[in-house]
């Protein structure tokens, strides 16, 4: 029977709990992990095709996910799953090429990654907002960006991204600002950092193999954690505290005790 962990994982703000998307035996639905008592939950089971990329609602009632219902990925359902009565309603239906998604600070909209077109490889990407009550849709970035991925929220008028590097986006504007750092051993592969979090001036952020937090009050780089025998990161999410980190690397989940400094492996395959 084969099990492995999906595409997408998000801790709860809290940090007791972490939603994921988990593939057993072929079948990709959602799963819930709690921390506290090493149990794995099943929340969604696809009839066909799969479900990714789950995120957390601010007050931690609801969860977002990707919907692909078949295997094709050439149309996404935008979902959102009510986690005390299980139900469950479709935000956004048949959309080509939506990537990725996170709630609002304020939980009352979501913010999603589309592209206008679709085939061999993505193009055209933007940022789009969603009001979870009446639908409506509105653009608020006009990049047509080739490369957009790893949303971060950071308040209600900005989150962080990762389009061709790393940088902030204005929700109110729409506009892309550049986040350069001052890592010089890494200064070649800039272009690959991508943002984890970002906190009183201090922002976490992941270069292939490693993760760092830099200060930008007082310009210092500080390297958080490399993972042995130089694997990759997915996935990476960190709780609301910034005292605890997980992600996922070669289909496993790993959680990470920034103040022990220990890599614990989940073991839920």
């Amino acid at each position: 029977m084969e099990r492995k962990v999906g595409q997408g994982i998000d801790i709860s703000p809290d940090g007791g709990s972490i939603v994921l998307s988990y593939s057993n035996n072929g079948a990709t639905g959602i799963y819930e992990y709690d921390l506290g008592k090493s149990t794995l939950i099943k929340l969604t089971t696809p009839v066909k095709g799969i479900h990714i990329r789950p995120k957390y609602s601010p007050d931690m009632n609801s969860i977002l996910f990707l919907e692909y219902p078949d295997k094709n990925f050439e149309s996404c359902n935008l979902v959102v799953l009510n986690l005390k009565n299980k139900t469950s309603e479709s935000i956004i239906k048949g959309k080509k090429n939506l990537t990725d998604a996170l709630f609002s600070r304020d939980g009352n909209s979501i913010l999603f990654i589309c592209a206008e077109s679709i085939g061999k490889v993505p193009n055209g990407n933007d940022l789009y907002s969603v009001d979870r009550k009446t639908k409506k849709i509105q653009q608020i970035t006009h990049l047509n960006s080739y490369s957009f991925a790893d949303l971060v929220p950071v308040n209600d008028t900005m989150i962080l991204a990762q389009v061709h590097g790393m940088g902030s986006i204005n929700l109110l504007t729409g506009k892309f600002k550049p986040i350069k750092v001052q890592n010089d051993t890494l200064s070649n592969v800039e272009g690959l950092f991508s943002p984890i979090d970002l906190k009183d001036s201090v922002l976490f952020y992941y270069a292939p193999y490693q993760i760092y937090c830099y200060n930008f009050k007082k310009k210092i780089n500080k390297l958080m954690f490399e993972w042995p025998g130089h694997g990759h990161f997915y996935s990476i999410r960190l709780d609301s505290s910034k005292t605890k980190m997980v992600f996922t690397e070669s289909d496993k989940l790993y959680l990470f005790d920034f103040a022990k400094a220990v890599v614990k492996d989940l073991k839920i395959n």
